[in-house]
């Protein structure tokens, strides 16, 4: 059973890339649930979840997973080191050139995010 307190920090940049479809988006955030923390806090960015487990996760069919694979990284999103027959690749996060803080998530009345919203 998964922990159900864990959550997942999605970059805004994925998020807004209208060239991702909402399947490459969910796939993305299903890769990077698979990045655990260590006891300090620290991410290894580099995760080797079999295409099964990706499919589970993410609700994709097998053969939307490999595809979305190949699409986030044509876009640079990750790189995939390929090891070999009996092994899973491994996927490696790639950071843009330039850093920015992300925006604050803002909730309204209904509960709804607001992207950029500025607390008042």
């Amino acid at each position: 059973m998964q922990d159900d307190k864990s959550w997942v920090k999605f970059p805004k940049r994925v998020l807004m890339d209208n060239r991702l479809t909402s399947g490459q988006k969910i796939l993305f955030a299903s890769l990077l649930s698979f990045d655990f923390a260590d006891k300090e806090g620290n991410r290894k960015e580099v995760v080797f979840p079999s295409i099964y487990k990706l499919h589970e996760r993410s609700g994709l069919s097998e053969r939307s997973v490999i595809s979305g694979l190949d699409r986030l990284v044509e876009l640079n999103y990750i790189t995939r080191i390929r090891v070999g027959k009996k092994c899973n690749n491994r996927y490696v996060f790639v950071h843009p050139p330039t850093t920015s803080e992300p925006q604050d998530l803002q909730f309204t009345d209904a509960g709804f995010a607001e992207v950029g919203a500025k607390m008042s």
